[in-house]
């Protein structure tokens, strides 16, 4: 099952951000949801993956996705080194979405972990990376996967 991000605000979405039931499984196991509308922005692991995937659908320019001003880290998108490369991370200060452009601004995220379990356990960013590639992008047309260019060139906008 595959749904669509809806923006927590009111913009109009200019971008498509989709994830899988194990995605929405992963961010909800990093922190609880809050319950509480705040001024101030959520900066818990959770908050800053939300916050990256409402700046991306919302159509924010590339360089506005990096910290200080975004929630993501720099590059906010980055593909994995072959023969993973058809596997892009969306990347926070602490996790790292797995998943993949099936074209431009069209992400689609299949696995969430916190930085730290990666650097914790070393084989599983490959694990994940594998589980991305035989449990989804196997499944999906090539033509329907952007398995080969440079992510800087798939977020477009200003």
């Amino acid at each position: 099952m595959i749904v669509a991000w809806e923006t927590r605000g009111d913009g109009l979405p200019l971008r498509c951000f989709y994830y899988t039931a194990q995605w929405s499984k992963d961010i909800r196991v990093l922190t609880p949801e809050r319950t509480l509308k705040s001024l101030t922005p959520d900066l818990s692991l959770a908050g800053r993956v939300a916050g990256l995937v409402d700046d991306f659908v919302l159509g924010r320019p590339p360089a506005a996705l990096i910290r200080a001003v975004g929630y993501g880290m720099d590059p906010p998108f980055k593909r994995m080194w072959p023969p993973r490369h058809a596997v892009v991370e969306m990347r926070t200060e602490g996790t790292r979405s797995f998943g993949f452009f099936a074209g431009p601004d069209v992400f689609v995220a299949h696995r969430l972990i916190a930085k730290k379990d990666l650097a914790d356990q070393p084989k599983l960013y490959a694990t994940i990376g594998d589980e991305v590639l035989t449990k989804f992008i196997a499944h999906v047309a090539p033509t329907d996967v952007d398995r080969v260019s440079d992510v800087t060139y798939l977020i477009t906008g200003a």
